[in-house]
Order: structure tokens, then C-alpha cells, then sequence
């Protein structure tokens, strides 16, 4: 009796592993060892941001000789106004704590952007 009970409950724990493992892991070898390679796209290469339709959450203009830096925080979206051309940007600029804003537009020489963190990515 005792060799027939361990029989069945080997049989019973091999048939349950048996099935459990059909369920485990679907065997393509396409797909096994395949991993996602996605590209970064443009706007994410950007250093300085990129444009955008969005609406802009305020709107600066810059004369010639009034302004010689602009403060910004990052992800913040900003129309411009310089030398008779609107920009609407977006600011998108982790790791880049300040830039020529000629490096976007060409007519804003000699004006520095200056961008803060926002706040609730601040730790603390």
C-alpha cells in the first residue's frame, strides 16, 4: 500500500509539473532572447529642448539690448519673442544647466538661458 501511494503522488507531482511548465514560458526563438532596442526619439536627443503647438505657460519677449540671460525651469514651455520671430519651446533639458539662446534662435546673441529644476523633482 505504501509503494502505491508513492507512485501516485509521483505520478500526481510529475503531471503537475508537466503542466505548470507548458504554462510557464511560451518556447519561440524569436523571442526568447530578444531584448527592446527602441531609439531615442529626436526630442529626447535634444540638449537644449525642442519646439512645440503646446501652450506656452508664459510668453517673453527679448529686446536687443535689455536682456542678457533668461531664467527657465525645465519642461517648462515657453513662447519667445526676439527680433520679430515667435518660438514656442519646450525646455526639455536634463543635464544642461545653461546655454546660448543663439544656439535655438540665432537673432537672440550674447542672451544666456539659465534653467532651474522644477521643484518636484527636487529631492527632500
Amino acid at each position: 500500500m505504501r509503494h502505491l501511494i508513492i507512485k501516485t503522488a509521483f505520478a500526481t507531482t510529475l503531471g503537475i509539473a508537466a503542466v505548470s511548465s507548458a504554462f510557464a514560458y511560451a518556447d519561440d526563438e524569436n523571442t526568447r532572447f530578444s531584448a527592446t532596442t527602441s531609439e531615442p526619439t529626436a526630442n529626447e536627443r535634444a540638449p537644449y529642448g525642442y519646439l512645440t503647438n503646446g501652450q506656452p505657460e508664459r510668453i517673453v519677449t527679448l529686446g536687443k539690448d535689455a536682456n542678457k540671460y533668461l531664467n527657465v525651469t525645465r519642461m517648462e514651455t515657453i513662447r519667445i519673442n526676439v527680433a520679430g520671430k515667435s518660438v514656442t519651446w519646450n525646455f526639455d533639458t536634463l543635464g544642461t544647466p545653461t546655454f546660448l539662446l543663439s544656439d535655438i534662435i540665432p537673432e537672440a546673441k550674447g542672451i544666456r538661458v539659465y534653467v532651474s529644476e522644477k521643484p518636484i523633482y527636487l529631492g527632500g
